[in-house]
C-alpha cells in the first residue's frame, strides 16, 4: 500500500531543488495540495506508482523526468452534476499539453495534469482524468503523441506547399467530422500528395474524435509553413520539435474553446431543467439542449487554420526553451 501524505490547499506537496540529482519518488499517495510534485530543473527524477487525490496539478516538472504508473482521482478541476461532468478549472499549462485518450467517451483531449517542460522526459503508462466525461482512467496516449510527431515530419517535406496543406485540412475535416466518406477523403488526399492519403488514414483509424488533433497538427503546419525562415533556424530537428510543441499548444487552445462552449451549454441546460414550465419539444429534445457532440460535423473546420503572426512570434520566443521526446 502506498504511503499517504495529506496537504492543505495552496501548497506544493513535494518540491525538488534545481541542483538535485536522481531523486526517486515511489508508492506515495498525495492528497489535497494544489501542486503534487514540482521540480525546477533537477535531473534524473523518477516518479513511479504515485497517486494523487484532490490535487489540482499533479506534476509541474522542468527538467529530466521518468514518470510511470500514475493514478489521479477526485480531480478538483472536474465539476460533477446530475447532467454529467465538465471542466471548470482549465488553465493553460506552461509545457506542451500532451494528448490523452479516454476509452469511455472516445475523446483525444489535451491533458491538464502533466505540466512538463525540459530537455527530456519519459512518461507513458500513466492515467489521466477525462476533461469531457470525468473518467479517472483515461490515459496519456503515446500513440497519438507519436502520430502528431509523425505528422510534423511528413508535412514538413520540402515539396509540400501551404496550398497543399490547406487542401488537406479541408479534406481531413470533411472525413473526420462526417461530411466525406473515409475512403473518398483518403483518395482525395492521395491526389494532393502521395503521403497525405496514408496519413489521413491513420487519423481516421483512431476514430473521429481525434479530429481536433488532426486540425491542430495541419493548422500549425499551415501557420508555420515558413517558420524556419522567419526565425533563422536551419536545424530541421529543432524546427520539427518546436512545430510539434505548437501543434500541442493549438490542440490545447481548441479544447479550451470547446470546453467553454460545453460549460455554457451545460449551465443553460441546468437552468432550463429547473424551470417547471419547461416541456420537451416536438422532436423530443429539452428546450435549450444541443445535439453538438465532440467529433461531429459541427466541430471546428478548416477556417481554424488561418495564419497568425502571434503564433509565429511565440515560436520564435520559444526556441531553445524545451524539448519533448
Amino acid at each position: 500500500m502506498a504511503n499517504s501524505e495529506s496537504f492543505r490547499p495552496g501548497t506544493t506537496a513535494i518540491a525538488i531543488a534545481p541542483e538535485a540529482h536522481n531523486v526517486v519518488i515511489q508508492d506515495v499517495l498525495i492528497t489535497g495540495s494544489d501542486i503534487g510534485i514540482r521540480s525546477e530543473g533537477a535531473t534524473g527524477l523518477i516518479a513511479k506508482d504515485v497517486s494523487f487525490r484532490g490535487v489540482s496539478l499533479p506534476f509541474d516538472i522542468k527538467g529530466e523526468a521518468s514518470i510511470s504508473g500514475t493514478k489521479i482521482s477526485s480531480d478538483p478541476k472536474i465539476r460533477s452534476s446530475s447532467r454529467g461532468r465538465s471542466m471548470i478549472g482549465w488553465t493553460s499549462i506552461k509545457g506542451p499539453a500532451l494528448p490523452s485518450y479516454c476509452d469511455e467517451c472516445g475523446n483525444v483531449f489535451a491533458s491538464q495534469n502533466y505540466d512538463l517542460a525540459g530537455p527530456y522526459f519519459n512518461l507513458w503508462r500513466n492515467e489521466d482524468t477525462c476533461i469531457v466525461c470525468g473518467n479517472e482512467h483515461a490515459k496519456l496516449s503515446q500513440g497519438h503523441f507519436d502520430l502528431a510527431r509523425d505528422t510534423v515530419r511528413i508535412l514538413r517535406a520540402p515539396d509540400i506547399t501551404k496550398e497543399m496543406l490547406q487542401r488537406l485540412s479541408e479534406i481531413g475535416a470533411g472525413a473526420l467530422f462526417g461530411k466525406l466518406k473515409p475512403e473518398t477523403a483518403v483518395a482525395l488526399a492521395q491526389k494532393v500528395h502521395p503521403s497525405f492519403g496514408d496519413l489521413l488514414r491513420r487519423y481516421i483509424s483512431t476514430g473521429r474524435k481525434a479530429g481536433m488533433l488532426f486540425l491542430a497538427a495541419v493548422g500549425a503546419l499551415v501557420t508555420l509553413s515558413d517558420g524556419a525562415e522567419l526565425v533563422g533556424i536551419t536545424d530541421p530537428d529543432v524546427v520539427n520539435q518546436k512545430v510539434l510543441e505548437e501543434v500541442l499548444s493549438k490542440h490545447e487552445s481548441m479544447w479550451t474553446k470547446q470546453l467553454e462552449k460545453m460549460n455554457v451549454q451545460q449551465n443553460q441546460d441546468s437552468r432550463t431543467s429547473n424551470d417547471p414550465a419547461d416541456t420537451p419539444n416536438k422532436a423530443g429534445h429539452e428546450p435549450g439542449s444541443s445535439d453538438q457532440k465532440i467529433g461531429d460535423s459541427s466541430m471546428p473546420d478548416a477556417k481554424i487554420m488561418k495564419s497568425s503572426r502571434k503564433v509565429k512570434n511565440r515560436l520564435h520566443n520559444s526556441m531553445g526553451r524545451s524539448r519533448t521526446r
